[in-house]
């Protein structure tokens, strides 16, 4: 786990605000029939978690819903 694969930011674009996003590698997200998922470790398993993406650089992904602050997810 490292923390700083999760930051809370505040970004604006396209001429509106958004505050209180999740971020996470643009790698751990991936796409499976058109939804967005990352692996989320619970129980000492890694689950399948589907998630709302809000938008990415390239580098990191913004999560709109689907993930709670503190949540581990791997990085593929």
């Amino acid at each position: 786990y490292d923390p700083e694969n999760l930051k809370n930011i505040e970004i604006v674009a396209t001429g509106y605000e958004v505050e209180d996003v999740l971020v996470v590698k643009a790698n751990a997200v991936f796409e499976q029939k058109d939804e967005s998922y990352v692996y989320l470790l619970e129980d000492d398993k890694l689950m399948q978690r589907h998630v709302i993406v809000g938008g990415t650089d390239g580098e990191y992904t913004w999560i709109l819903q689907g993930l709670s602050e503190g949540d581990v997810v791997s990085i593929q």
